[in-house]
């Protein structure tokens, strides 16, 4: 019989071993009155019913809940009828029932220990003092910040109890698709151009120019059918052209001291620079044959017939015109300033000698690069003059004169002033014919 009686009690003890831990009952209270204090919560006053309970205060649990939701100490309330549980979950968002932060009526007097279980996140709690006030549940509220995760201080001066809520954990970010490769890291070595430190590529998109380079200093056309992007002209030490061509680069070129193509550098030398017809190498045969320019080309996607209107010889004028700035500086001297009526004396000339087919400095009618000059109202205290003829280009022109000292004297001189004019008849000797006007201004 005690066997039997022993393996009852046995039964009994591991049945109440699955069970939860009763909370402990709050005791008897002897003084409930709603409460004076007031509340912030983050520094923002809330008005909530509250009660002092025998000196300390308590807050309705669905109140607190609400009022913290979408902060980093929020936190859910259920209800499960079957075992009388209030269960609580932090971190999760909390769904109002409507009757929260309801003020008005004194139920004090129905104060009672709550008879119901406290479950945080899983685990029955035993160590919260819990009221029951006109069906509701009520917590003190230090108690309810150290289990959940909150911070509570009071100031007694203001008679304020103030709840500073964990810091709102920012939400895990999107993983960012890898960037696709740009045009310049897809482009073979030999199609790349480095100007100072940036580098950029045939094929590259007009975007991705201007991403990298920034606004153009001007815009021009080309007769190689393309426009001309001219970059770096306030200094000349960064100074580069670009042809774009249905929003693609289908031409780089630079000149002086800012470019680097695959191992050479402006000013290098070497038994031999080897081009082809995508990358013309410019040597100055006059200073140990030295780089000082360089031009690349598409292989593909190019213009398929040259440009020979006005607006294309007034864009390579132009072209001609920074090519000799940026060798200028290149060697140390000052950039030279356009004017107009200098590339006016020298377009007239350009344009006779294209007319009537004939290449001198000197017209078929007797007249000099002075006289010339004169004419277009022209006060000079010096002047020089380069020609050239059979190139349908401005740098094709400017590396003809480069190499040769007597036009290379000229475009290192020391005048202020030049103008360039290019002109192109079909069916003469050369087609192409190019003049530089330089002079510097009379004084007095």
């Amino acid at each position: 019989m005690k066997q039997k009686f022993f393996s009852y009690l046995l039964a009994l003890a591991l049945l109440l071993s699955l069970l939860p831990a009763a909370r402990a009952a709050a005791p008897e209270p002897d003084s409930v009155v709603l409460s004076p204090q007031a509340l912030t919560v983050d520094g923002e006053k809330k008005d909530v019913q509250k009660y002092n309970i025998d000196g300390s205060n308590y807050f309705k649990l669905r109140d607190l809940a609400y009022l913290l939701s979408g902060t980093g100490s929020q936190f859910s309330v259920g209800w499960d009828a079957a075992d009388n549980t209030v269960s609580i979950v932090t971190g999760e968002a909390y769904t109002p029932n409507g009757g929260e932060l309801a003020t008005g009526e004194d139920k004090s007097g129905s104060t009672v220990p709550s008879a119901q279980a406290i479950r945080i996140d899983g685990e029955t709690r035993s160590d919260l003092t819990v009221y029951n006030i006109g069906g509701e549940n009520y917590f003190k509220l230090r108690e309810l910040g150290t289990a959940l995760g909150f911070a509570v201080s009071f100031d007694a001066a203001s008679n304020t109890a103030a709840v500073q809520t964990a810091a709102k954990a920012a939400p895990e970010p999107e993983p960012k698709p890898e960037p696709e490769p740009s045009s310049v890291s897809k482009a073979p070595k030999e199609a790349r151009l480095t100007i100072v430190t940036t580098e950029y590529a045939i094929s590259m998109t007009e975007a991705e120019l201007v991403a990298l380079a920034g606004a153009p200093d001007e815009t021009l056309r080309a007769t190689g059918g393309w426009d001309w992007y001219v970059f770096g002209t306030k200094t000349y030490r960064d100074f580069f052209l670009a042809g774009v061509y249905k929003g693609k680069v289908v031409a780089l070129a630079s000149a002086g001291d800012a470019f680097t193509y695959l191992d050479y550098m402006a000013g290098n030398t070497a038994d031999s620079f080897v081009g082809n017809n995508y990358v013309n190498y410019y040597t100055d045969k006059n200073d140990s044959n030295i780089l000082h320019a360089v031009m690349l080309r598409a292989r593909a996607a190019l213009p398929t017939e040259s440009d020979r209107s006005a607006e294309a010889l007034r864009g390579e004028e132009i072209v001609n015109f920074h090519l000799t700035n940026a060798f200028r500086v290149f060697h140390s001297c000052r950039p030279l300033l356009w004017d107009e009526s200098a590339a006016k004396a020298a377009r007239l000339h350009s344009d006779d000698m294209a007319k009537q087919d004939y290449f001198s400095h000197e017209s078929l009618d007797g007249r000099t690069p002075t006289a010339r000059m004169e004419a277009q109202g022209i006060r000079w205290s010096r002047v020089a003059e380069n020609i050239a003829a059979g190139s349908d280009s401005g740098i094709g022109n400017y590396d003809l004169w480069v190499n040769s000292s007597g036009h290379r004297d000229n475009m290192l001189g020391d005048c202020v002033y030049l103008g360039v004019g290019f002109a192109y008849r079909p069916g003469n000797s050369y087609g192409w014919y190019m003049t530089q006007n330089f002079f510097a201004e009379r004084i007095g």
